[in-house]
């Protein structure tokens, strides 16, 4: 029986054109992978990684030690003395090609504000025709003729030129400003709203678009340390709850995060602390008769305990020399 294998993480033809190949300098560091790797074995790793990342699919190797070393620039016979090390993490997909968990986190991001980006692109043009109508529609719509000689007749940016940079705008006419100012805001909520479905399939899109419903507009699902949080199991729940936190406060996105890191950290902390005992209970441990007295008063009760307590003749004298040392007194 053959085995399954999984699915590729993304299409076959995503390329890797214009996108940065980052490295997070921390997490390479104190990889396994690394630390196994060696002084001799590193920079075969780091060549492997950029090779993989220029291939189509981006971040991905074709299932073949002779043409994987052929493309490192790798005699075969080392490739293969290192292949344990330089090989560990990868794995086949079904399309027959190996993948690498962190190559493929790259990746997704990537492609995340790639398609972004295409979302910001289209909404900004949909606006843009928004603004501005044809002159049919504007006549059929009752708007009052320009006119040149009144500041009334000026639109917002006559004088200027929209973003192509090849027309003068028009923006505005016949609508009032508060109006106008209405429509833009209600254009805007429509691009970030447009904008959460981008990758909604993904664990780090659900997670921001929930974000987003707790009033954080700026979540990014492609943001780094969200996707770290998110490896290292933080819940959805644990994100909505500091985004609601830096919603309270004003702050944005990275605030969130960090607040979501810092609880994460602090109930670790907190659970790695051994039990005290607080002030409350030592205060009722040095009332008198009670079991587990101050130290103080325990040592003074087994002094008195361990005293030689003096005879009955003893005692009756000194209860005589007491009884009489007042009328002494008086004689004197």
């Amino acid at each position: 029986m053959s085995e399954t294998l999984p699915p590729p993480p993304y299409p076959a033809d995503t390329k890797s054109k214009g996108w940065r190949f980052e490295l997070d300098l921390e997490q390479l560091t104190q990889s396994d992978t690394w630390a196994l790797a060696g002084p001799l074995a590193r920079p075969w790793l780091l060549m492997l990684w950029t090779t993989a990342w220029q291939q189509q699919p981006c971040g991905a190797l074709t299932d073949d030690d002779e043409i994987i070393a052929a493309r490192v620039g790798m005699p075969l016979e080392l490739f293969q003395e290192h292949r344990k090390v330089l090989m560990r993490g990868w794995a086949k997909a079904s399309d027959g090609r190996l993948y690498h968990p962190i190559i493929t986190q790259r990746v997704l991001a990537m492609m995340g504000k790639r398609d972004a980006e295409k979302i910001r692109k289209a909404n900004y043009r949909a606006r843009q025709a928004a603004s501005h109508p044809p002159a049919e529609s504007r006549e059929e719509g009752g708007s009052p003729p320009m006119s040149h000689g009144t500041t009334e007749g000026r639109t917002q940016d006559s004088g200027g030129s929209d973003a192509t940079r090849t027309s003068t705008s028009t923006r505005g006419i016949g609508i009032p400003p508060l109006e106008a100012k209405d429509q833009q805001n209600s254009a805007r909520t429509e691009a970030r709203a447009s904008v959460t479905e981008v990758s909604h399939g993904t664990e780090a899109g659900r997670a921001c678009f929930a974000m987003r419903k707790a009033g954080l507009m700026d979540a990014n699902p492609a943001h780094p340390t969200l996707l770290a949080l998110l490896t290292q199991g933080m819940s959805t729940d644990e994100l909505v709850a500091a985004a609601q936190t830096a919603v309270g406060k004003g702050k944005g996105f990275a605030y969130a995060l960090s607040v979501a890191e810092g609880r994460r950290r602090d109930a670790a902390t907190v659970g790695s602390l051994p039990a005290v005992q607080i002030p409350a209970d030592l205060a009722r441990t040095t009332v008198p008769g009670r079991q587990g007295k101050d130290p103080t008063l325990a040592a003074l009760d087994r002094d008195d305990a361990l005293a030689t307590r003096p005879s009955a003749e003893v005692r009756a004298k000194m209860a005589e020399l007491l009884g009489k040392r007042p009328a002494e007194q008086g004689a004197s």
